[in-house]
């Protein structure tokens, strides 16, 4: 069976060589023609999970209707903010009984629509929908880690009809009725990564972050039931066991955006410094008290102010002491922070110091 893959990214590509591994003919839609032009030929994805090798019977266009033409099946894998276009532009081309599975995860802000009610509302037959979430992260799927999910769908048969498609023996797949409970799930557990993440980047342990996940899913089965949905559905694998892996795992984007204030990302802190100082720079000698841009003197003040803040939170996290109250920050630490501070004031005070 054809099974077209809607979205290239690391999700997709994951999913694409499951699917190939069980002998579907799979063709994913990429954005970008190099992208499609390299799966297709060279059996690899240059943008996201590079380093794993594709099924060769694993195919990839730019053409959303190419792609789509004589599907049996659609899984869609698009970022979360454009489901509702993408489900527009497949109305045309998709049949009204082709099953559509939906493993992109969010809230549609303006309606609150969970991704499986959007595609219903476009493209309505809502006993064709399913959705897929558990604790997949893409770059263990690829590689045929052990894994397993849950598909859930209004309709049982359409459950079990993407249960055969995608399960295999290192992707088992659980079949559901509670969709609701589902997506919710799938949602609401990056927050509460983002809140493990932020505890760990401030210095807090592990009995934070347990007490974060467990009070976490009890919130998180208050919402599943007041939605329509069964609480139960949060002690599974698309709730509990995607909070943890969320939550504690070196790949979640959630969990580290959370920690990034532990400075532990060199390169990205810095980055942000260098952007910091600039704004800094062009705010204060520049465009805000109307000096010449490039003036020199300009220049190594705001130079002078992104190498002391990129000392700061190379050292440390700067933001822990201060919460912390300074306690166990070095000598140096609190040095170099205090001179940072002290020669802010003194540019701001007295601009043509620099």
């Amino acid at each position: 069976m054809k099974v077209a893959v809607i979205g290239a990214g690391s999700w997709g590509t994951a999913l694409a060589n499951v699917l190939a591994s069980n002998d579907n003919e799979v063709c994913m839609w990429a954005r970008k023609p190099e992208v499609a032009e390299a799966i297709t030929n060279e059996h690899r994805n240059p943008r996201y999970l590079s380093n794993a090798a594709l099924d060769p019977a694993i195919t990839a266009t730019a053409k959303l209707e190419e792609a789509l033409a004589g599907a049996g099946a659609v899984v869609v894998v698009t970022p979360s903010r454009l489901l509702r276009d993408f489900a527009e532009r497949m109305k045309e081309v998709v049949s009204a009984e082709t099953p559509i599975i939906i493993c992109s995860k969010g809230v549609e802000q303006e309606t609150m629509l969970l991704p499986i009610e959007i595609y219903a509302d476009v493209l309505g037959n809502e006993d064709r929908l399913a959705v897929l979430s558990g604790p997949n992260h893409a770059e263990e799927v690829v590689y045929r880690t052990p894994s397993g999910t849950v598909i859930a769908s209004p309709s049982e048969q359409t459950a079990l009809f993407f249960r055969g498609l995608f399960a295999s023996t290192s992707f088992r797949c659980y079949v559901s009725s509670d969709y609701i409970g589902v997506e919710l799930c799938a949602a609401f557990k990056n927050v509460i990564a983002i809140a493990v993440g932020i505890a760990y980047g401030m210095g807090m342990g592990d009995n934070t972050a347990a007490m974060l996940m467990t009070r976490g899913m009890a919130e998180m089965s208050r919402l599943v039931y007041a939605r329509g949905g069964d609480p139960l559905t949060v002690m599974g694998l698309a709730g509990a066991g995607d909070l943890i892996a969320t939550c504690t795992s070196q790949h979640s984007r959630n969990r580290t955006f959370g920690d990034y204030g532990k400075g532990t990302l060199y390169a990205n802190n810095l980055l942000f410094c260098a952007l910091a100082g600039a704004l800094w720079y062009s705010q204060f000698f520049g465009f805000g008290i109307g000096q010449t841009f490039f003036e020199p003197g300009s220049v190594v003040a705001a130079f002078a102010w992104c190498i002391l803040m990129a000392l700061n939170v190379t050292f440390s996290n700067v933001w822990g002491i201060i919460l912390r109250e300074w306690r166990g920050a070095s000598r140096k630490t609190v040095g170099v922070l205090v001179c940072g501070l002290a020669i802010l004031i003194f540019s701001l005070v007295f601009p043509n110091l620099f």
